[in-house]
C-alpha cells in the first residue's frame, strides 16, 4: 500500500531553531512612552520665595548688628606683654583710655603697623579672646649704637629710633657720626656700622667712644682712655682693630704717644707721632726691623 506525503512548496524543509532569531533581531517594543508632565511655579509661589530671600538676609543684618553693638563684646581688658619695660611702657600709654571698639571688628592689622611705628617697637602680635580681651605681645628693638641727628638717638641695627635725648646720656654704647650729620646715605651707613661692630667682641666693642664716618670714605675710631685716633675702614674691621688693641703698647714703647694710626692698609701700619722724636722714631723702626 502506497502512502502519499504532500509538502507545501513555500514551508521551509528544515524549521530553524527556536533562539536563532532571538539572536540575530532586536525586540521591538510595542507601546508608547509616556513622558511625566512638568510643575510650574505660579506666581504665589514665587512671591513667598522672594518675601522669604529677604527675611532671611534682613535676619542676618540683624544678628550682625547685634553682634557689632552687643556691649559684651566691647573690648575692656588689654594685656601687654614684653621682656623690656620701657617698650612696654610705650605700648601701654598709646592704647590707655582709646576707645578700641567691637572685638570682633577691631583692626588688628592697624593696630600693628601703628604700635610698631612708636620708639622700641620692633613686632607686635595680637590676639583676640572673647568676649572683651585684647592680649598683645611686644617685641622690642635691641638698641645697638647713638646716633646725631638733631638729637642724640640711641638705635637698633636698622637704625630704627628706640629713644631720643637732648644730650648724650652715657657711654654704655658707642657713638656713630657722619661728615654730613646723615644728609645722606642714612641706612647704608648705619648698616656699614653694624657690620663693623657685630664682629667684634662685647669686650672690645664697649671700648669704642666714637665711630665717625670721614669725607674720604674711611671710618676713624676712638677708644675709650686712649686719645690715639684709628683710622680704618670697613674691610676687615674687627681684625685690624683687634691688631691694634694688641700692640698699641708696644707702639707707644717705641715711638711715643701717637696722634694717629692709619690701619687702611692691610699689613701695613701708617701712623704720626704726637711729638715727634726723630732719635725716638730712629730706634723704634731699628726695633720694628
Amino acid at each position: 500500500m502506497a502512502v502519499e506525503t504532500k509538502v507545501g512548496l513555500n514551508k521551509p524543509l528544515v524549521t530553524p531553531f527556536p533562539l536563532e532569531g532571538h539572536l540575530y533581531h532586536r525586540r521591538k517594543t510595542h507601546g508608547i512612552r509616556i513622558r511625566p508632565r512638568r510643575k510650574t511655579l505660579g506666581l504665589k509661589h514665587l512671591i513667598l520665595a522672594f518675601f522669604l530671600i529677604i527675611g532671611f538676609f534682613f535676619l542676618l543684618a540683624q544678628v550682625y548688628y547685634y553682634l557689632i553693638s552687643c556691649e559684651k563684646l566691647t573690648i575692656k581688658h588689654v594685656f601687654i606683654n614684653c621682656r623690656e619695660e620701657g617698650p612696654r611702657q610705650t605700648a601701654e600709654n598709646f592704647l590707655r583710655g582709646r576707645n578700641l571698639g567691637n572685638l570682633l571688628i577691631c583692626d588688628l592689622e592697624y593696630l600693628r603697623n601703628t604700635l610698631i611705628s612708636l620708639p622700641g617697637i620692633k613686632d607686635a602680635r595680637l590676639v583676640k579672646q572673647l568676649p572683651d580681651t585684647l592680649k598683645v605681645e611686644i617685641v622690642p628693638r635691641e638698641p645697638k649704637f647713638y646716633v646725631f641727628r638733631g638729637s642724640y638717638q640711641l638705635v637698633d641695627e636698622e637704625g630704627k629710633l628706640v629713644a631720643s635725648f637732648p644730650s648724650l646720656p652715657d657711654n654704655n654704647f658707642p657713638l656713630v657720626e657722619d661728615f654730613q650729620a646723615f644728609q645722606e646715605g642714612y641706612e647704608e651707613k648705619i648698616r656699614t656700622a653694624w657690620q663693623c661692630l657685630e664682629h667684634l667682641s662685647s669686650e672690645i666693642r664697649k671700648q669704642i667712644i666714637v665711630m665717625t664716618f670721614e669725607k674720604e670714605g674711611s671710618i676713624s675710631v676712638q677708644l675709650a682712655e686712649d686719645p690715639v685716633r684709628i683710622i680704618i675702614d670697613e674691610e676687615d674691621f674687627a681684625e685690624k682693630l683687634t691688631y691694634y688693641l694688641a700692640n698699641r703698647d708696644k707702639l707707644k714703647e717705641l715711638f711715643g704717644e701717637l696722634e694717629y694710626v692709619d690701619l687702611r692698609i692691610k699689613d701695613r701700619v701708617y701712623f704720626k707721632q704726637l711729638n715727634p722724636h726723630p732719635d725716638k722714631l730712629l730706634e723704634g723702626k731699628k726695633e720694628v726691623g
